[in-house]
């Protein structure tokens, strides 16, 4: 049985912080479960690509790109000390997504279900598994604006963490290791635990979640908290809690 869920999130519109304010950043998720035909196969199998290339091969390394180290890696390192769980997420999504950088534009979602009042472009979508980026799009952008809507994307994805399945929200809270000392050997020991303990991929925890709730004003409110040198902690996690973007007790 095939089940499908959206999440739409309005612009992002050069959120507090930003240096460059002629520019803005243009994002929107959609999240869905489709047993994994987006992306890659067709109902039956079979491979897709775009002029010519394969879709596997546009599979990046996020954290080789500019954005990512200019922004998100200091702010994992500073996270660590301060908020290790959100830290934690951050790595994990990192290394547990599939970041696909492609050369052309993504379908776009209706501006009246975004709630736009500005025709906007659409430059990444994310899936519980994906996360996809318009390639063109994001090399226009200066690294401060690539960098913002690399951690939009990565607080989206902390809010998705708590509707994946089981093994995924094991590994997302043993990534916490990886700030200790030996903190691979640590984190791999987990890792192995946690696919031992829940050893079935079985999709998302579908019965919890209803697109309605999401939380949409407080994630972008955390962001333009992030996107500060010295960003307000507590605010932070007490958005987390009132507005159910992480809960870090449910596991």
């Amino acid at each position: 049985m095939k089940f499908y869920f959206l999440i739409f999130l309005p612009i992002l519109v050069c959120i507090q912080g930003c240096q460059q304010p002629k520019e803005t950043v243009r994002e929107t998720v959609v999240v869905s479960d489709r047993s994994q035909q987006t992306g890659g196969t067709d109902q039956v199998g079979g491979g897709n690509g775009i002029d010519g290339v394969p879709l596997d091969a546009f599979i990046s390394n996020v954290e080789k790109s500019q954005g990512y180290i200019t922004k998100i890696e200091p702010l994992i390192k500073q996270l660590s000390q301060t908020f290790p769980e959100l830290a934690g997420d951050f790595y994990h999504l990192s290394h547990q997504r599939d970041w696909y950088f492609v050369p052309g534009k993504l379908d776009s979602i209706s501006q009246n279900i975004l709630g736009s009042y500005a025709p906007t472009d659409q430059i990444a979508l994310q899936d519980t598994n994906k996360v996809w980026i318009d390639k063109l799009q994001f090399e226009k952008m200066n690294l401060e604006n690539q960098g913002i809507l690399i951690l939009h994307e990565m607080i989206m994805g902390v809010q998705i963490i708590q509707f994946k399945h089981k093994q995924d929200r094991c590994i997302a809270k043993a990534s916490v290791f990886i700030f200790e000392k030996d903190g691979q050997i640590l984190f791999q020991n987990e890792k192995s635990k946690c696919r031992k303990t829940y050893p079935i991929l079985n999709g998302t925890n579908n019965e919890k979640f209803d697109a309605h709730t999401i939380p949409y004003d407080a994630i972008r409110r955390v962001v333009s908290i992030l996107n500060h040198a010295d960003p307000d902690i507590e605010e932070i996690k007490a958005l987390f809690k009132n507005s159910g973007i992480r809960d870090y007790t449910i596991d």
